[in-house]
Parts: structure tokens; sequence; C-alpha cells
């Protein structure tokens, strides 16, 4: 089995001497095994939500600021993406110009 090469400047960065930490308080080096699919998916994700890395990613959920939830619970169909993408794109070429407030209120509320 090959030893894994560490770079010296990844050390380097779990070191904040100089710089602030970002949550006030040190890192640790942990290790994690992942497939490929589930590692491109989690970096997928992390950039889709402004995530530096998987790192910033982990961090973020382990501390409550970005929610991990059930997608069973909240399911779209592709056709109501479909649906709702198209009705958006009018909406933003201006083919439907939406609403009015009170066009609105009379349909949620009759």
């Amino acid at each position: 089995m090959n030893k894994r090469k560490i770079h010296p400047n990844s050390l380097d960065n779990l070191i904040h001497e100089g710089r602030p930490t970002v949550f006030d308080e040190p890192k640790k080096r942990r290790y994690l095994t992942i497939t490929e699919t589930g590692w491109e998916g989690s970096q997928e994700i992390a950039q889709s939500t402004q995530c530096s890395g998987i790192s910033d990613l982990l961090e973020k959920i382990g501390r409550g600021d970005l929610v991990v939830s059930d997608p069973d619970e909240y399911s779209f169909s592709k056709d109501e993406l479909a649906e709702s993408e198209s009705a958006w794109q009018d909406y933003l070429s201006g083919d439907d110009p939406g609403l009015t407030p009170d066009e609105l209120k009379a349909e949620l509320f009759g």
C-alpha cells in the first residue's frame, strides 16, 4: 500500500498563526472514506452552497449553519420542476407579467 504524499502547504494551512481563524478554534486533521460518486456529489453541493470546499461544507453542516433535509420530504417531479423553470423564464422575458397583488389574494383566498 502506497502512503499518500502530503504537500507541505496542506499542513501549513491547518496552522492559523498570524491569521484569524474562521470559527475561533483551530482545525484538526480528520480522515474519511467516501465513494467517487459521493465525493463528486459533495463537491457539487459545496459549490452550489458557496462553500469553499468539502471541509467548509462539513463545518457548516456540523455547526448547523447549513441544513441537510430528506429529499423525499420536499421532492418535486421532473415535470413540476420543468414547469416551474418554464414559468420563471416566461416571467423574466416579459411573456408572463405574473399576478397583481389583488389577483394573487383572490387566487389564494378565494
